[in-house]
């Protein structure tokens, strides 16, 4: 069985870590890998990133989505046959701990769906203008949280 060579991601900061066998290589080891890692983290984390052979950002955020990481792993593993990779991923934490959401269906009478809906749309033309202008000032980028095909 061999050790496991991990590089943590999290923000700007980078943390190794090891994995002392190959069978660790669980969603679960490795989430309570990256709290020890980042035992000053005071949001739980709920998942990691790792880039796969195609350089798409892969999420894994259970047990179930393991089987392609360690595939890409373990192929890493044959093409290095020299040295042992080090395993890269990005932890994810969970900031809405409380699981809060937002009720966005009106359930008033009619003249206040009139009213809730124009403002909605104020809202939705302002967020527009703020956009446009290209004036994003107070805004500051602290990590990517996704990509798609539109953007990061």
């Amino acid at each position: 069985m061999n050790a496991i060579e991990i590089q943590f991601q999290f923000g700007r900061e980078f943390r190794t870590a090891k994995l002392e066998s190959e069978n660790y290589l669980t969603f679960e080891f490795l989430l309570r890998l990256i709290q020890q890692t980042f035992s000053t983290c005071k949001h739980p984390f709920t998942s990691f990133i790792y880039v796969d052979d195609d350089g798409d950002r892969v999420t894994v955020s259970s047990e179930l989505e393991m089987g392609p990481l360690r595939e890409f792993y373990f192929r890493m593993c044959q093409e290095q046959l020299s040295s042992k990779p080090i395993l890269k991923l990005q932890p994810i934490v969970n900031r809405n701990h409380a699981n809060l959401t937002i009720d966005t269906i009106s359930s008033s009478p009619d003249d206040q769906n009139n009213q809730e809906r124009k403002k909605y749309a104020y809202m939705e033309a302002n967020v527009e203008h703020i956009l446009s202008s290209g004036k994003m000032l107070s805004l500051d980028m602290l990590e990517i949280i996704g990509t798609g095909n539109s953007g990061v």
